[in-house]
This record gives C-alpha cells, structure tokens and sequence, in this order.
C-alpha cells in the first residue's frame, strides 16, 4: 500500500533524515566536529565513492547503530554520484531515487549494514 501511494516507510524516513544530517557533517555545514569520528579511507573503492570512511568497531549493537558508526556504514555504500553533491537538497532527492531503486524506501526490504 505504501508503494501504491508512494509514501515512504517510517525506516525510509529516518535513513534519510540520518543521511541528511551526516552530509551535513562530512561537509562541515553543521557545528560538529568531524575529526574525531570521520577518518577518511585512502584505498578507492568499486562504486567510485572517494568520500568514504573508516568505521569505528563495535562490540555491541547499541554503538554499532548509533549515529556514526550506522552512518559511515551506509555512506561508504553510496557511489560517489551522491556523495560528492555539495547541494543538500539535491543529496536528498538523489538519495530518495537511490533507495526507490533498492527497495528501501517503501520498506520491502530491511536496511540491514552490520
């Protein structure tokens, strides 16, 4: 039904109100510090991110979904079409087309990036 409508999912939603705010981070658009929980990757990767970023370890599910070890874990799956827009708006709509194509946004299938 939420695909018929074209609404998006309540998960849908929060993933990109999180993605929202960590290219908001990753641009220095936000008064966050990044230094201490963005550490850039210098090997290249296959879908042409350049922006990506080295997850910190967890031992537990809390810290591994917490803001930013859940948010480098999704960025660093994005290609770099969408990691390298400057525009937030634009970030935003790229990601909404991104997740229709993988079925995320409707919620046919679990965003799951252990």
């Amino acid at each position: 039904m939420l695909s018929e409508l074209e609404w998006p999912s309540l998960e849908g939603r929060r993933t990109l109100s999180r993605m929202s705010m960590f290219h908001r981070v990753v641009n220095g658009t936000v008064d966050i510090e990044r230094e201490p929980y963005l550490i850039p990757l210098t090997r290249t990767s296959r879908n042409g991110n350049s922006k990506r970023f080295l997850r910190p370890h967890s031992n537990c599910n809390q810290h591994a979904n917490s803001f930013f070890p859940w948010g480098i874990n999704f960025w660093n799956k994005l290609p770099g079409t969408i990691t390298d827009i400057k525009d937030l708006t634009k970030v935003k709509e790229e990601l909404i087309n991104y997740m229709k194509e993988k079925g995320e946004w409707f919620g046919l299938t679990t965003v799951w990036l252990a």
